[in-house]
């Protein structure tokens, strides 16, 4: 007899590279606790890419945050405008910083591996990087500064 899968979150495999998962880096995945996340997490791409970052670095890094659902409370607003941003189409990472030194040698490796929105915010200590589809004809690079 053959088994057949109705509920497709069966099928989800958590992302995973050598250096990072979810049982080591709980933060790639939603973390707001609503009894109705979906704990959504980074694509499997997207965590490759970062993976590429932390190999070139060749240092660890400490994930912050990755994937947010729409009951996370950083995207109440965004949900509410009717917007939806990098965490919740899970195409983003933000990478613990530790001053400007640091911030602009992870946007150099992030724009090497193909980013295309990156912030900074040497205030809260992180960069977020982010592999966002580009709007077409338009080729420009998002940065800015929190």
């Amino acid at each position: 007899m053959k088994t057949i899968i109705t509920n497709v979150d069966n099928l989800r495999i958590p992302p995973s590279t050598k250096n990072f998962s979810i049982d080591g880096d709980p933060k790639l995945a939603c973390t707001c606790g609503n009894e109705l996340c979906d704990r959504r997490a980074i694509k499997q791409w997207v965590l490759n890419k970062v993976q590429l970052m932390r190999d070139d670095a060749n240092r660890p890094f400490q994930i912050n945050s990755g994937g947010r659902c729409i009951h996370h409370p950083n995207e109440i607003k965004r949900v509410a405008a009717g917007r939806q941003g990098d965490h919740q189409k899970c195409v983003v990472v933000d990478i613990k910083i530790n001053g400007i030194a640091e911030a602009a040698e992870l946007a150099t490796l992030a724009g090497r591996y193909g980013a295309t929105a990156v912030a900074i915010s040497l205030e809260l200590g992180f960069i977020h990087c982010a592999w966002r589809e580009l709007l077409k004809n338009d080729w420009r690079v998002r940065v800015w500064s929190y």
